[in-house]
């Protein structure tokens, strides 16, 4: 299996409670994802309350993934969909 890290943005701090979902679906949406195409996840990261029209740098959760993507040489990020990376590149 290849090696992966899992990427979840939440934009609103409403969304972010216990007994919200949106965590918890992305969560289940990419480890699907691994599964179907024989990928491994070994970190999940998250930016909770942050806008995706944040550049990704400037994520507390982004800045962490990239540094260990970086230091672990894991070529894949697997998110829920296009806009939990970014609204800037569809809108």
């Amino acid at each position: 299996m290849e090696k992966c890290v899992i990427y979840k943005r939440t934009s609103s701090l409403t969304n972010t409670d216990e007994d919200k979902d949106s965590s918890k679906r992305q969560e289940e949406i990419c480890r699907s994802y691994c599964i179907a195409n024989k990928l491994e996840p070994v970190q999940i990261f998250y930016d909770e309350g942050v806008s995706g029209k944040q550049p990704v740098l400037k994520r507390n959760g982004f800045k962490s993934l990239y540094t260990f993507y970086l230091n672990r040489n894991i070529r894949i990020v697997v998110f829920e969909g296009l806009s939990r990376f970014s609204r800037d590149l569809y809108e």
